[in-house]
């Protein structure tokens, strides 16, 4: 599931290329991509809470049942702020308007341009993620386009 930003790091510049410079099909093509990219998205903010409530757990195994007391933090510091948008930004495309949105998904990518580096991600295991990502994006986009979700479907 970490590779999903970095997918769209790299695929949000030539979708919108795509967008900008093709005909009608490709273009309509590609906000469906585009599309189906977001609701990956939405399934990393949700690995990213499952994530945070595991890190929760794991410290209460050490703390036992007594009470949990977390150490004090600034929550205006860099790493909170930016782990809250980790999460919150990708969930904001559960409004369908958003989602199919190129602006809104302008700012994701100079967010997750900005502060996901490609150092944290392991290249040892790359193309058993980027082949786990694309069996993941070929079956939301499937259902997708099943449901007649869209937007080109409309």
């Amino acid at each position: 599931m970490q590779i999903i930003p970095h997918i769209y790091i790299m695929l949000y510049p030539i979708l919108l290329l795509l967008y900008l410079l093709a005909g009608n099909p490709i273009k309509t093509r590609s906000i469906d991509i585009l599309y189906g990219i977001n609701i990956l998205l939405c399934f990393f903010a949700f690995y990213q809470v499952r994530k945070f409530i595991g890190i929760l757990q794991f410290i209460r195994t050490f703390k036992g049942n007594s009470y949990l007391k977390m150490p004090a933090i600034s929550y205006t510091s860099e790493f909170v702020l930016v782990q809250a948008a980790n999460v919150l930004l990708p969930l904001v495309l559960l409004i369908p308007v958003c989602r199919r949105s190129m602006v809104y998904s302008a700012l994701l990518f100079t967010f997750f341009f900005w502060y996901n580096s490609f150092t944290n991600l392991s290249f040892s295991n790359f193309s058993f993620s980027l082949a786990y990502c694309f069996s993941l994006f070929s079956a939301t986009y499937a259902l997708l386009w099943l449901l007649k979700k869209l937007p080109s479907q409309k």
